[in-house]
């Protein structure tokens, strides 16, 4: 699936957020509605979606369903 800029755009931004230690409780739940653009090897970011590893290696894509 071709995932478009905005969405790119807006994973790096919450990238970013992670790594600084300053993530908030709403860029979490955003991060969590964002799952299915998150690239399947992303481990950072699926781990901060809340996607149970077993599901991350599988697919993250069913974990948005």
């Amino acid at each position: 699936m071709k995932v478009s800029k905005f969405y790119k755009d807006r994973l790096e931004y919450l990238r970013g957020e992670i790594e600084a230690e300053r993530i908030s409780y709403g860029e979490i739940v955003e991060l969590q509605s964002l799952v299915r653009y998150i690239e399947p090897g992303d481990m950072l970011l699926l781990e901060w979606a809340g996607v149970p590893e077993s599901v991350a290696i599988e697919s993250p894509r069913k974990a948005a369903r």
